[in-house]
């Protein structure tokens, strides 16, 4: 999270207010606030028998889930931007990925938690070269995980909310394994 920023607020329709947005400082749980947007990008790219998803370990010096894995990249959307306008963002901001943008999202799930409207999108990063960097300090390394590993290492090493998300999990998964049947390959 970063100080000054306003985060774009919903009604209860998931429609977009235009009330200034909320001051970043009050957190995500600021009592009597309109539900926030979040963003969650996975990466994935296709190996020559499965495809395999790039986890982020969170850095020490963050505030919330220091040192777990999350998604490879996750944030706020910000006052003005859409869900996938966060996601580009993000992907720059975490991983210093700058060759990805926003219509190369594509959303797999759109969803309502307790104090947020979420989108989950994934990102094909086969042909793309590796040069990740962690400038803004909440990541402190990356690591792909191959489809047939992914719900045992979220339940494992995942942060709280992320190894406990079985339904949105599953949903995950699911879609990965069409998507693999789809390309081609078979996990092993």
């Amino acid at each position: 999270m970063h100080t000054g920023e306003l985060w774009q607020e919903y009604n209860k329709n998931g429609e977009p207010l235009m009330n200034g947005g909320r001051p970043s400082e009050l957190g995500n749980h600021a009592e009597g606030r309109a539900p926030y947007g979040g963003a969650i990008i996975w990466l994935y790219r296709f190996t020559e028998d499965s495809v395999e998803f790039l986890f982020q370990k969170r850095s020490m010096g963050v505030d919330r889930f220091p040192g777990k894995w999350d998604a490879s990249v996750g944030g706020h959307v910000n006052y003005g931007e859409t869900f996938a306008e966060a996601g580009e963002r993000e992907l720059s901001e975490e991983l210093g990925v700058r060759d990805l943008n926003k219509d190369d999202l594509e959303l797999i799930l759109a969803f309502k938690g307790d104090i947020a409207f979420y989108n989950m999108f994934a990102a094909d990063y086969t042909n793309h070269e590796e040069n990740f960097s962690f400038d803004d300090g909440e990541v402190e390394t990356v690591k792909w995980v191959p489809l047939k590993d992914y719900e045992e290492f979220r339940k494992t090493y995942g942060k709280e909310p992320l190894a406990k998300d079985d339904i949105t999990s599953g949903i995950f998964t699911k879609y990965f394994q069409k998507k693999l049947k789809a390309h081609g390959n078979l996990d092993k």
